[in-house]
Formats: structure tokens, sequence, C-alpha cells
């Protein structure tokens, strides 16, 4: 729950590794087990597959689309903010 809450104020990773002691890495890692707990309760749209299911048919997406992005999804920077330059 401290993690939650520290993330739910907008507190960086980075930040967080001094407030409760554990590496950014292992912090982390608890926090996606806790968003994937969360989205298995809720099913459908709040899964990988549901919300690409949701995306295919909202925007009309070829196959190939939602392979890419479900290669995303399972890559290592799936949690990584993306930024235009």
């Amino acid at each position: 729950m401290l993690i939650i809450d520290l993330v739910s104020d907008g507190s960086p990773l980075k930040n967080l590794e001094g407030s409760i002691g554990k590496s950014r890495v292992t912090i982390s890692k608890t926090f996606i087990q806790i968003c994937n707990r969360i989205a298995y309760f809720l099913g459908g749209y709040f899964t990988d597959e549901g919300f690409l299911d949701n995306l295919k048919n909202e925007n009309r997406l070829s196959d190939n689309d939602i392979e890419k992005a479900r290669d995303y999804i399972n890559g290592k920077f799936k949690h990584t903010l993306m930024r235009n330059k």
C-alpha cells in the first residue's frame, strides 16, 4: 500500500528509493505486480488482451498493428514514458 500511496502522489521512483529503502527495480517490479493483480480482478478491458481488443475495434487496426502493440506491451520498455524531441 505504501508504494501505491507514494506513486499516486506523483513521486518518481528515484525519490521512492530513499523513502522506503528499496531499489527502483524492486519498487517497479512490485508496482507492476500490483497493477497486474488489480487488472486480473477487474478483468475485461483492464487486461492487456482486453485493452488490445478494444483498441483494435475502436481504431480499426489490423492484426499486424495489434501484434506490434502486443510486442511493445511485452517488451522491457513498456513502462517507459515515450517523449517526442
